[in-house]
């Protein structure tokens, strides 16, 4: 079982619309996938409330409940688990990356998402460090034209 969470300082960057995109490709590819839904909004479950298809099976669970709903994912034959943390420094973001064999950071180009960007390297740092051989990637997602993306040369 592979375990992908999806985790950030800032909401709205399109955590959870990249761990259901993720999780659809993945079910269509015929693996069998759940996505653990650590986010108070709930965002992905109510997603899943309004899809019919079993795969990719979403779960809404609390931080202290990570292990467990893993455990079941587990014995269970899931392919891929794909953890979808809230958007805030919490306690659901530590564990979704200490339960990780790959830790993704979505930002947009905006200035609200690009100040937050000199605390990344020390945090992937610290997720790396607390997460053995898991890899912290970043990835910035296209956004419209914006000045900040313009002093970036985007």
């Amino acid at each position: 079982m592979f375990v992908i969470s999806l985790v950030g300082q800032k909401g709205g960057t399109g955590k959870t619309t990249v761990a259901l995109g993720l999780a659809v490709a993945a079910a269509h590819a015929g693996h069998t996938v759940a996505v653990i839904d650590l986010d108070p909004q709930a965002t992905a479950s109510k997603w899943k409330d309004r899809r019919p298809d079993e795969n990719p099976a979403v779960v809404s669970a609390q931080a202290s409940r990570l292990k467990p709903a893993l455990e079941v994912a587990r014995s269970s034959g899931v392919d891929y688990v794909i953890i979808d943390s809230a958007g805030r420094s919490d306690d659901s973001a530590l564990a979704a990356a200490r339960a990780a064999d790959l830790i993704l950071i979505p930002t947009r180009t905006s200035i609200l998402e690009l100040e937050t960007l000199p605390a990344l390297p020390d945090s992937c740092g610290l997720l790396v460090a607390w997460c053995g051989p898991s890899l912290c990637s970043t990835a910035c997602t296209p956004a419209p034209e914006t000045r900040a993306s313009r002093r970036l040369g985007r």
